[in-house]
């Protein structure tokens, strides 16, 4: 029986080191090794990337313009139509890394339904923003294409063939805004990657960092909590910074590492220095691969509606990391249950500052929690039932 061939589009891809870059390379080189013959259409973001080249026997093909505003959003989309207009009798299938105007073209060009379209409808809180996500820093000048409202992106879902969604909360969304339910597949996110963790694995991460990057030097005795995602000038970070300050001040010892780039860099970065907490606050560019991070550090920080819950978070959960986060009511509930009585409700100063309390006087628990949760998803097999699912859809 010929292979699959599956065509992946989204906007950015390899080598930009953002959370949905992280899931899609380590989803395509699962599906390449199961059958799937995978191909990449995304953005050009810079002029010097080849328009055509291979990661791990996976086609990529780049179109130019990025879309880094609204006129080149507008430009990017026309070809990415024209290419899809041209090539889509090479595929089987189609599956738009998102579910707003990138999903609405590339089903609009395929208006004789003849090739399978599937689109993402995806996360815990709003749709991500375009300019909430994170571009290397030769790009990092902040997006102004505006982000596409919930109901902008169902509208995307009813052009589509099927809809995948991760958790109860997007299929909820999705049922809400009328989509027919046979449309909607749930397969939840996952690290289809995990990491084990070992005392020696620290040791030689913590080398490799310090190679990078001499800024990545911290006691290995040291509390090490760690932050990846889009840094954004709001609320909800100025009062975890604040909380964090207000512990180190009151002599906790820990460290903090905010890897990311975004609009908010500059600003959080002043608040930090006022704080004169620059030793113990860092800010690092994001890193091509996690792995080194997972190992050395003692709890991951997800903040609310920039991300980490994708990708991020799975490989922590699959690693037996401690998780730190703020989720709504609905959201806690698609947590693990050991996890949940863990995660802040609000993302205020006492929010943060109590879990961050909790975390350093009572580590054991968490980590006690962290191992529950790996646990439970190995009894579970949650990446072979993944991957059969994507299998079932993509080969369907």
């Amino acid at each position: 029986m010929s292979r699959r061939r599956l065509l992946v589009v989204a906007r950015r891809f390899w080598p930009l080191s953002d959370e949905s870059c992280h899931r899609l390379m380590a989803w395509t080189s699962v599906l390449r090794t199961n059958g799937i013959d995978v191909t990449i259409l995304t953005g050009r973001w810079h002029s010097t990337w080849p328009a055509e080249s291979k990661l791990r026997e996976i086609d990529v093909v780049r179109l130019l313009p990025a879309p880094k505003n609204a006129w080149n959003e507008s430009l990017f989309l026309r070809n990415v139509g024209l290419w899809i207009s041209q090539h889509r009798m090479d595929f089987d299938v189609i599956y738009v890394d998102e579910s707003g105007p990138l999903l609405q073209q590339v089903a609009n060009k395929n208006h004789t339904n003849l090739i399978p379209v599937i689109g993402r409808f995806a996360g815990f809180f709003p749709m991500t923003a375009l300019d909430d996500r994170v571009v290397p820093a030769h790009l990092s000048h902040v997006f102004s294409t505006k982000p596409s409202s919930t109901a902008q992106a169902t509208e995307a879902c009813r052009l589509a063939t099927r809809i995948v969604v991760p958790n109860a909360h997007s299929e909820r969304q999705l049922r809400a805004s009328g989509l027919e339910p046979n449309r909607i597949v749930r397969i939840e996110d996952v690290a289809w990657n995990p990491i084990e963790r070992s005392e020696e694995g620290r040791k030689n991460a913590y080398r490799a960092l310090k190679q990078i990057n001499s800024d990545f030097r911290v006691p290995l005795e040291t509390p090490l909590l760690v932050y990846i995602g889009p840094l954004r000038d709001d609320l909800p970070s100025r009062s975890f910074i604040r909380a964090a300050t207000q512990l180190l001040d009151q002599d906790r010892r820990f460290r903090t590492w905010m890897i990311g780039l975004g609009p908010g860099v500059r600003a959080l970065h002043e608040l930090v220095r006022d704080m004169a907490c620059h030793h113990d606050i860092l800010f690092q560019s994001p890193l091509d691969s996690i792995d080194d991070i997972i190992q050395i550090a003692d709890g991951l920080l997800c903040l609310p509606s920039n991300g980490g819950w994708e990708y991020y978070a799975e490989q922590a959960m699959s690693a037996a990391l401690p998780v730190l986060s703020v989720l709504d009511s609905e959201s806690k509930a698609s947590l693990p249950m050991a996890l949940q009585e863990l995660t802040a409700s609000e993302p205020t100063l006492n929010g943060y500052g109590d879990m961050l309390r909790s975390w350093l006087s009572d580590y054991p628990k968490w980590l006690s929690a962290a191992e529950a949760t790996r646990r439970q998803r190995i009894s579970d097999n949650v990446i072979t039932r993944s991957l059969d699912a994507w299998l079932g859809l993509l080969k369907s």
